[in-house]
């Protein structure tokens, strides 16, 4: 954008209200093709949103690319081109709820949504992009065609029955958009054969809510980069691979006190501290046996991870620990026999109420923290195994239970 045109920019943003958009890009399942051009894969998203006619000339559009092996895909190269022109980083296995409510949170509607993922895990958003369009946002999805085979979720029914398929042959009419789902065919979006037409629209960097201005971030270590390349460093260190393998542990209820559970022989520092993580869940175990667990004031290696830096390693004591101001907690026990989630009710919204009203009674205060876990003697059939999943990404555990 040269200087008049930024000048007529400023101009029109004093005039009236800019539209805004917001883009998630999943780049592990959707990725850049061999021979592409990154940049010109980006200018054909800014066009297919400027397309679906929710964000006219001036509008703002905010990108983040979205992967759990973003050395490999894209790999470095490529990121530092799509960083360079104002694409958001974040290195996250999980969904994309988080992203979506955080934005709206800074931009009340009307606004756009677009997600560009995978069938499968669009079809894990159904409850959560249908309660944004409900409250006055408008939704763009994009996903590979060779997934069409894969029927969505029985949930994503009530926004896939409103939808329009667009194969990027030009913009729909306006008027047919404004209260319903827009799907791109997203081999067809960055296929050669469409024309590259300048974007009028500007990229805008998305300010995350927890991880402050900087564009560079990564969820499994809850913490953000102050440059590049404290990011990708961050993302080939053995703090950050010992955060993966503790995720995957976690995941799948590993038992972290046997040897053979644990990725040993990598190298010298990951086995360093999967020793003492392994020593560690020893003597728990050990303590549980003998009537109760005290741990002893003995140095634990721990990662220290903030928004002015990802490797800051610290060794800190138990008891250095206690004397950090304590935070208050709090234990929601949820029966979803008994007190299910109401038809056409978002999960997450139901979720957030739950957290609004422990906060409300006065016990946990800000940056508290709250544990929830529902129970039921029928999960599979309440709330079912996609309200598990979409509940499951927001850390809500389940246990299967009569009482």
């Amino acid at each position: 954008m040269n200087k008049i045109e930024s000048m007529a920019t400023q101009q029109h943003r004093g005039e009236e209200e800019v539209e805004k958009a917001l883009v998630l890009w999943n780049i592990s399942n959707c990725p850049i093709p061999d021979g592409h051009d990154p940049l010109t894969v980006v200018q054909r998203i800014q066009t297919a949103v400027e397309n679906s006619g929710h964000v006219r000339r001036y509008g703002e559009i905010s990108i983040t690319a979205i992967g759990n092996n973003l050395t490999e895909i894209p790999g470095e190269d490529v990121m530092r081109k799509l960083s360079s022109i104002g694409i958001s980083l974040k290195h996250s296995h999980g969904y994309h709820q988080k992203d979506l409510y955080d934005w709206a949170e800074k931009n009340p509607p009307p606004g756009t949504m677009m997600v560009i993922d995978g069938h499968e895990q669009l079809g894990w958003l159904a409850f959560t992009l249908s309660h944004f369009e409900d409250n006055g946002y408008r939704i763009i999805l994009a996903y590979p065609q060779r997934d069409l085979a894969t029927p969505f979720p029985r949930i994503f029914s009530k926004l896939w029955d409103q939808r329009q398929t667009y194969t990027y042959n030009g913009p729909p009419p306006a008027e047919n958009v404004s209260r319903s789902a827009v799907e791109w065919d997203w081999d067809a979006l960055i296929s050669d054969e469409q024309e590259v037409t300048t974007p009028t629209t500007s990229l805008v960097v998305k300010h995350d809510k927890f991880y402050g201005e900087s564009p560079w971030s990564c969820s499994v270590c809850s913490g953000a980069a102050p440059s590049f390349e404290d990011f990708t460093t961050h993302l080939k260190s053995v703090e950050h691979e010992f955060r993966e393998w503790d995720r995957h542990a976690r995941k799948y209820g590993l038992d972290r006190t046997n040897r053979n559970n644990l990725p040993f022989g990598r190298s010298q520092e990951l086995d360093l501290l999967l020793t003492q993580e392994m020593l560690r869940c020893q003597e728990m175990l050990q303590q549980c046996r003998l009537g109760g667990f005290k741990p002893k004031d003995r140095p634990v290696t721990l990662e220290r991870v903030d928004p002015r830096g990802m490797n800051e390693v610290e060794n800190m004591t138990t008891q250095q620990q206690h004397e950090e101001k304590e935070v208050e907690k709090a234990f929601v026990l949820w029966d979803m026999g008994n007190c299910p989630i109401p038809d056409g009710h978002d999960p997450l919204t139901v979720v957030r109420k739950i957290q609004m009203a422990v906060e409300k009674s006065g016990h946990v205060s800000r940056n508290g923290e709250i544990s929830i876990t529902a129970i039921g003697s029928k999960l599979r059939e309440i709330p079912g195994e996609d309200v598990m999943r979409i509940l499951s990404s927001f850390e809500i555990s389940f246990k299967h239970s009569h009482r």
